[in-house]
């Protein structure tokens, strides 16, 4: 059994509640192991937004603190509006492009699937048998999956905070620059 995240998506955003509900269900039943669970929406021109959550581990923790936090926070957080709405000239400047590359491949997989208008469930958690899972989002539901194992996504989720914090470190360098540049000009 591997510990995966699962984004799932449906052809009718209000089908993305009931599936919600369900997964809730199916965990307290035992035939799932979920630790959390949210409702997500891509709003345009916003990014995404939690709509429900639920830390399902009874550990009361915070959930922006959990891996849907973390994940959410790269695709919808300033790395994911640079990666998805600039044309570059930000991530021009940073040194290691490597960075930026390893943390592209979060936020295309995760963007490509809940894209803009659409409203999905991410969750983190065991499966004992896919089918479960498969036979209540694809069968039931009319549904999509995407699975990630989480300890992919908590790599990538740390790469992806390091090219956040040297994008951040190459946009201070360069106001500081057109600043300085700017003085000089009207010396």
């Amino acid at each position: 059994m591997i510990e995966n995240v699962l984004i799932m998506t449906f052809p009718q955003n209000s089908v993305a509640y009931e599936a919600y509900s369900k997964l809730k269900t199916l965990h307290s039943r035992g035939q799932v192991d979920l630790d959390q669970l949210a409702v997500i929406e891509n709003v345009a021109g916003e990014g995404f937004r939690t709509n429900e959550a639920v830390d399902l581990t009874g550990s009361d923790r915070l959930f922006a603190g959990g891996l849907i936090g973390g994940l959410i926070g790269i695709i919808g957080g300033p790395l994911g509006m640079l990666l998805g709405w600039t044309t570059g000239a930000m991530i021009g400047g940073v040194g290691d492009m490597r960075e930026v590359d390893e943390a592209v491949t979060t936020f295309d997989r995760a963007a490509s699937v809940l894209t803009e208008e659409t409203v999905g469930v991410l969750a983190v958690g065991t499966e004992y048998s896919e089918s479960v899972i498969n036979d209540l989002i694809e069968r039931d539901l009319g549904g999509t999956i995407v699975r990630f194992p989480v300890s992919v996504v908590q790599e990538e989720i740390e790469e992806a905070k390091k090219a956040e914090k040297a994008l951040k470190k190459a946009a201070r360098q360069q106001w500081i620059d057109r600043k300085l540049k700017k003085e000089e000009k009207n010396d």
